[in-house]
């Protein structure tokens, strides 16, 4: 029977909801009565619907459109006329004669019988029937305090009013998982505060009742500090996370103080190196012959305060030689490549990588009491 009344509706509301009309605002008193309903939520059998106050005078075969709130789902399968009824005043609840569903439109028309017609103006109310499934309309799964319910009439097909409640609230559902709320990567100079929420089970934040204060434990792998027990005030907490190591780090939480919670997937946060501080030899010659290539040639680092290579960073280095550890002495030259840019490939233009590897370096003066390497 619902297969056949939805081929029916689309034919005979295919004009109807398919044409654009310009309405003035005449229908007044609009209230939507799923207003402060929670998330995800249906009206149940027999539940006002909507009122409203009509100030042009409807009949039989007229029409009203209802414009749902965003996110509200409408199961065109399981809606049909005998789901509703129309009244106007002291007319009769009546079903409508027709009704029509633009789920994506999130648009419900319902042709209006004449009995449910007092004067046709008036307060009009429209309820779901004793007979609906309360499967018909799903309210959003995200709260809202500024929703918006429509509401407009046509006579003889022509536009007649039109009236909106636009304060519709939806709010969250229970308590139900932690979540921690997608953490900003950063450095290994600053902090990176992580936020977890409480949060129900569309995702939206639980700001009122008595579960939005529970506490929960962050966790955090590798080198970082500061992971511990994150304070939930009206469902949001934060925790300052440091690092003094360039790594990703594998951000978790564990529910210590209840167990009625479930726990989203862990999440991952990257520190990046810090700001440049110094350079460092990290290979170089212990001992070579003149005239001769190092059998282990000179690389260089470019690294934080914190000892982590700065890999964004891509310097011309060079290297010298000099005869006293404090660089004050005389200097002498090394040959062969003595100036590389700390990229992939040594050369300017290269991908940044905060190495600077040298090749082909030689020194072509006999020292017996040794050389530094200065870079």
């Amino acid at each position: 029977m619902k297969k056949f009344l939805s081929i029916l509706t689309v034919l005979l509301f295919v004009f109807a909801i398919g044409t654009h009309f310009v309405q003035a605002a005449d229908i007044a008193d609009v209230v939507y009565s799923e207003t402060n309903s929670v998330v995800g939520t249906s009206p149940a059998a027999s539940d006002t619907l909507v009122t409203f106050t009509e100030t042009t005078a409807l009949v039989g075969g007229d029409y009203i459109v209802l414009t749902f709130p965003t996110g509200t789902v409408l199961n065109t399968a399981n809606i049909v006329a005998s789901d509703f009824t129309i009244e106007e005043d002291a007319g009769t609840a009546t079903s409508p004669s027709v009704i029509s569903v633009n789920a994506s439109a999130r648009t419900i028309a319902m042709y209006i019988h004449a009995a449910s017609l007092a004067d046709g103006a008036g307060v009009y109310t429209i309820k779901l029937s004793a007979t609906a499934g309360g499967d018909e309309i799903v309210n959003p799964t995200a709260i809202t305090t500024t929703g918006t319910f429509s509401v407009a009439t046509f006579a003889s097909g022509v536009a007649a009013d039109s009236g909106a409640d636009t304060d519709v609230t939806f709010t969250h559902d229970a308590a139900s998982q932690f979540a921690i709320i997608n953490p900003t990567d950063g450095t290994v100079d600053a902090a990176i505060t992580v936020t977890v929420q409480l949060q129900d089970q569309y995702g939206n934040i639980v700001t009122t009742g008595g579960d939005k204060d529970k506490d929960v434990t962050l966790t955090a792998d590798g080198d970082a500090t500061g992971a511990g027990l994150v304070a939930i005030t009206d469902g949001t907490g934060t925790k300052a996370i440091s690092d003094e190591t360039a790594e990703t780090v594998n951000l978790g939480l564990t529910d210590s103080e209840t167990t009625d919670y479930t726990v989203t997937s862990t999440q991952n946060v990257v520190f990046g190196p810090g700001a440049v501080d110094n350079i460092y030899v990290s290979a170089q010659p212990s001992i070579g012959y003149t005239y001769v290539d190092f059998a282990t040639q000179p690389v260089v680092q470019v690294r934080d305060q914190y000892s982590n290579i700065v890999t964004s960073d891509n310097s011309p280095i060079s290297i010298e030689a000099y005869t006293a550890d404090n660089f004050a002495g005389s200097k002498t030259e090394f040959t062969g490549t003595t100036l590389v840019y700390a990229t992939d490939d040594g050369l300017v233009g290269g991908t940044a990588d905060g190495i600077a590897t040298f090749s082909g370096v030689k020194y072509n003066t006999i020292n017996n009491t040794g050389i530094y390497l200065c870079a």
